[in-house]
């Protein structure tokens, strides 16, 4: 039997949190778990508990001059909630067992202001499922925050999932071995030039001649001397 077939016929299908049989509506009829809830952690939200959570969106709204609350509610948004509903623990999911994302949100807070007036939030002290007009439009519930923490996690793991990309496979090559470097042959190391002390005489003797630091004479003759030794 399918869930919608379920909730409009009831069900003797028991109760994951009392065992009783869990009747029409989405919710248990005992003890108010969501029918979808394996666990039996998702309650609906006390009627009057939604009652306060709009008297006191109501007061804040007047308090922040409506700037200030609508900072707030993007906030709270994001987590299925208005400052009210966070204040007094309660959360908005989707029929399916889903948090409610903040576009939902957002649709849920303009029908609001659309249907503005008590019968809105009044019609939820006699729906079985505690449900309001613009719950009816939206598709949506609203549940104790405690407990449903858990809808928070698997919608970030569900993004986290949409944005890791998807590694493309590479074939795997197998890096060419480096060609082993030939061994260098140790440079050759130019000799010295032998030094003739002779040669290098004759050399500075002839500077000496030239800067007429010494006579014809004395060039001559060391000169000559010079040459008799080699």
């Amino acid at each position: 039997m399918s869930e919608a077939s379920a909730v409009a016929s009831g069900t003797d299908e028991p109760c994951a949190l009392c065992g009783r049989p869990l009747g029409k509506g989405r919710f248990c009829l005992n003890c108010g778990v969501l029918r979808t809830d394996a666990e039996g952690t998702v309650v609906r939200a006390p009627r009057l508990a939604r009652l306060g959570a709009f008297v006191i969106d109501l007061a804040l709204i007047a308090v922040t001059l409506v700037v200030g609350w609508l900072i707030w509610y993007s906030v709270t948004a994001r987590e299925g909630q208005s400052p009210g509903k966070r204040m007094l623990g309660l959360r908005v999911i989707n029929r399916d067992g889903t948090l409610a994302q903040p576009g939902k949100m957002w649709l849920r807070l303009g029908l609001t202001v659309l249907l503005s007036g008590w019968l809105d939030p009044a019609f939820a002290l006699l729906n079985r499922d505690a449900k309001t007009l613009h719950d009816l439009i939206c598709r949506t519930l609203v549940v104790n925050a405690a407990g449903s923490e858990k809808l928070l996690r698997g919608t970030a793991a569900s993004a986290a999932q949409e944005h890791t990309p998807i590694e493309e496979s590479v074939p795997f090559e197998t890096p060419a071995p480096e060609p082993e470097a030939a061994e260098s042959a140790e440079p050759e190391v130019p000799s010295k030039p032998s030094f003739d002390p002779d040669a290098a005489t004759l050399h500075r003797l002839a500077y000496l001649h030239d800067q007429k630091l010494i006579t014809d004479e004395e060039y001559e003759d060391r000169r000559q001397r010079i040459l008799d030794r080699l």
